[in-house]
């Protein structure tokens, strides 16, 4: 008897499951993917292949679509072999920027903490100069009018 949520479990597990397809589901499913037969006319990619949309469309179109999908996530599970540890790879990858970009902040505002007290000192340093300028002009004055 036919499962009346049956287009929907699809679509979930399209969905949500997809990732949990393994290789071994793959492996054996593919001799039915790729069967090829003299009697049956070639697809799109010249194969004549026995797990055909165009075949299963003149029976059915939900077959139809189910070869597609059957095919779809085939294709998907190995798309994932070659996709997957480049995606964990970008994940690292984005890992290690973040903490760069946390220690390049902390670096960034420990450099502004230095330019301010650099400021400040500067300033200190001028006011300092200025105030030994004047004295020395005072003391100049002085011993000109003690001569």
């Amino acid at each position: 008897m036919p499962t009346p949520d049956f287009c929907k479990n699809l679509l979930d597990f399209t969905a949500l499951e997809k990732d949990l397809i393994n290789d071994e589901t793959v492996d054996l499913l593919e001799p039915y993917l790729t069967l090829e037969h003299p009697k049956f006319p070639a697809d799109k990619d010249g194969k004549q292949t026995v797990f055909n949309k165009e075949i299963a469309a003149k029976v059915s179109s939900a077959l139809a679509g189910l070869t597609v999908w059957c095919k779809a996530m085939s294709m998907y599970q190995k798309a994932t072999k070659v996709v997957k540890p480049k995606m964990e790879a970008l994940n690292r990858a984005k890992t290690m920027l973040e903490e760069a970009n946390m220690k390049l902040a902390a670096a960034e505002a420990q450099l502004m903490e230095v330019r301010a007290l650099t400021a400040e000192l500067k300033r200190q340093a001028d006011e300092a100069n200025a105030q030994k300028e004047a004295l020395q002009a005072s003391a100049t004055a002085t011993r000109q009018k003690m001569s």
